[in-house]
């Protein structure tokens, strides 16, 4: 499973959208429509910003399951993934407890 190219440019195009508007937000003398209209922009581009950095660690974390499990479940962890609910069986990581598996291609 690799990260596609269109994510990571996604998340770099959020990523300075949202640095754009906090520059504007800060410096720049804004009227209140102008302000509110930046603030939604950025209150909309967040959780999408925190998504697709999610995405990405996951992919990088799930890459390096068979060649450096330990540094995988410590990436896995960190992402709020129970690492320890996971088997690996059938070339598949399946969730013990949940019925969701992740194919390694």
């Amino acid at each position: 499973m690799s990260i596609q190219i269109k994510t990571i440019q996604r998340y770099e195009e959020v990523t300075q959208l949202l640095y754009n508007i906090r520059k504007s937000l800060f410096f720049d003398d804004l009227k209140k429509h102008e302000r509110e209209t930046l603030e939604d922009q950025k209150n909309y581009l967040e959780p999408e910003r925190v998504a697709l950095k999610n995405s990405i660690d996951f992919h990088q974390a799930y890459d390096l399951l068979d060649s450096d499990s330990e540094t995988a479940i410590m990436k896995l962890t960190e992402l709020g993934w129970s690492v320890e609910e996971w088997e690996f069986e059938n070339d598949t990581w399946r969730s013990k407890d949940q019925h969701e598996s992740i194919r390694n291609f």
